[in-house]
């Protein structure tokens, strides 16, 4: 008979090897694991959580979660949803997954699907998040749902003067974009003139609208000439620091700085350009250049089918 082994004396105990393989755990796994207390303080802070936030796990412990990751105009109402939790036992997001926004150390934005797990220990709460960065992937959507969009908004309407408002808004909902503007040229004025623009509600917005609206361009003046001249996307990190781009000094009151503009090509000849503004500095987006090709194509296509339309009827009736 075989007689049971004994443990070597000075070896790890069971909680020892239990704590281990917990942290060997929380090291290995790809999604963030965060974990904190009643006081929303973190606890737990795992290496993936590190990687995405930009906080290193000592940062993390023992400072307050929405001061970390939570975006400012949310902060208030996790605390307050916190605190119900620990008066009533519910909360709306338990035991649920969900699609929120969250913050990285400098500050920059990300979608991130999550999961909350409550738990007690000797009596005190605990909440575990699950968190799993899905910016890339909704953005990935969002850009081939504005191609979808657009191809439907062009195919139902007659004139790009009908179509433009909305499909403005369709592309600049694929990015953190506040402005956008279609400018085409003018024979008459021998320029490049704003004809359509897009923005949410806002004094100022309305202020840079007006000011691209009244502001004619000649080939390879501001943004929308270099497009011209090049029939190449352009992008510029910060419009109020770039010494082509008339229109600098409005930008820089409204508080517009990164901007990219495409042409609308058919046939190898450009049609017209399309402008986008955030009020962040950005940075070259080699994904949004590929898909911009592609929108580029569409509504330059439309614009030309529009145009030889029209200079038939006009013959016809002549």
């Amino acid at each position: 008979m075989l007689s049971k082994q004994k443990q070597p004396s000075g070896g790890p105990d069971p909680a020892e090897r239990l704590d281990a393989l917990s942290r060997a755990i929380l090291d290995s796994a790809l999604d963030c694991i965060i974990t904190i207390d009643g006081t929303g303080c973190v606890r737990e802070f795992n290496p993936a959580a590190e990687r995405v936030f930009g906080f290193t796990r000592a940062e993390a412990i023992g400072h307050e979660l929405a001061e970390l990751i939570i975006p400012p105009r949310m902060r208030e109402q996790h605390r307050q949803g916190l605190a119900r939790y620990l008066k009533t036992g519910e909360g709306p997001l338990l035991g649920k997954r969900i699609e929120i926004a969250a913050v990285r150390r400098d500050g920059s934005e990300l979608l991130v699907e999550l999961a909350i797990t409550p738990f007690e220990i000797d009596s005190s709460p605990f909440f575990t998040a699950y968190l799993r960065d899905i910016t890339e992937r909704v953005r990935n959507d969002r850009r081939r749902m504005a191609q979808y969009r657009v191809a439907s908004l062009l195919a139902g309407s007659w004139t790009l003067e009908e179509a433009s408002p909305k499909i403005l808004e369709t592309i600049a909902a694929i990015g953190d974009w506040v402005f956008a503007a279609i400018w085409l040229y003018n024979e008459s004025a021998g320029a490049l003139r704003c004809e359509a623009t897009w923005y949410p509600p806002s004094e100022r917005l309305e202020k840079f609208a007006e000011c691209a609206r009244s502001t004619p361009l000649s080939i390879k003046e501001g943004l929308p000439g270099r497009v011209w001249a090049s029939k190449k996307p352009t992008w510029i990190d910060d419009v109020t620091c770039d010494p082509n781009f008339p229109r600098a000094g409005v930008a820089a009151e409204v508080n517009l700085h990164g901007a990219f503009a495409f042409p609308l090509c058919a046939t190898g000849a450009v049609n017209g350009i399309i402008e986008l503004f955030s009020h962040k500095v950005v940075q070259l987006d080699e994904d949004l250049l590929q898909m911009t090709e592609a929108l580029g194509l569409q509504i330059g296509l439309f614009i030309e089918r529009r145009r030889l339309e029209h200079e038939l009827l006009r013959k016809r009736s002549a």
